[in-house]
């Protein structure tokens, strides 16, 4: 878990506040994979993937899935994530 936090503090300033697990979701989200696939693979319900959804996009002020990814690309976080 320190592992993570270390390698989550080399992050760009926009991922300050998000979690571990909120990277894994944006990950897997980039990927494309869909909730049911996200909840899956990480053990989680649905219902709990949109909720860290939800807080990913507050978190990074995107409106969606779509917007995400095109920031992702645009704005070189792929690099910071993968």
């Amino acid at each position: 878990m320190n592992e993570e936090r270390d390698q989550h503090s080399s992050y760009p300033e926009i991922f300050k506040h998000v979690s571990p697990r909120e990277m894994q979701v944006i990950y897997l989200l980039i990927l494309g994979r869909t909730t049911r696939e996200i909840g899956a693979q990480l053990g989680l319900s649905p219902h709990t993937v949109n909720q860290y959804k939800v807080a990913v996009y507050e978190k990074l002020h995107v409106k969606g899935a779509v917007a995400l990814v095109r920031h992702a690309v645009l704005d070189g976080w792929l690099g910071d994530i993968v």
